[in-house]
């Protein structure tokens, strides 16, 4: 929209339609920008946690390999991964407590 045509429309609407233009502006730019950032994201080799979007750097305790976010201290593992711990018969600490998180309790029921 050229700026004769927005001081027309104000003049024949009033001030609502220039709070309408300026929401339609804004609401186009930031769907622009979150899709270069989606774009950047994708092409960046830095993994981000998904609970608060915080970097997540990689991290290995008990012979197993994790991610661990450095905002919220969250740990995150490949299936195959988490696989082999729960096989293994290390008494490791860190192996212990990620068992007790996974192995099911007999008194927990899921419905």
């Amino acid at each position: 929209m050229n700026e004769e045509s927005m001081k027309e429309l104000l003049n024949k609407e009033g001030y609502s339609s220039e709070e309408k233009y300026f929401y339609e502006l804004n609401r186009e730019l930031i769907k622009t920008q979150r899709v270069q950032l989606d774009l950047i994201r994708k092409n960046s080799n830095e993994k981000l946690c998904p609970k608060c979007n915080a970097n997540l750097y990689e991290s290995e305790e008990g012979g197993f390999t994790h991610l661990q976010c450095i905002s919220c201290k969250g740990v995150f593992m490949e299936s195959k991964e988490l696989e082999a711990l729960m096989n293994t018969n290390k008494t490791d600490r860190f192996v212990m407590k990620m068992k007790k998180l996974f192995i099911p309790r007999e008194d927990y029921q899921l419905f």
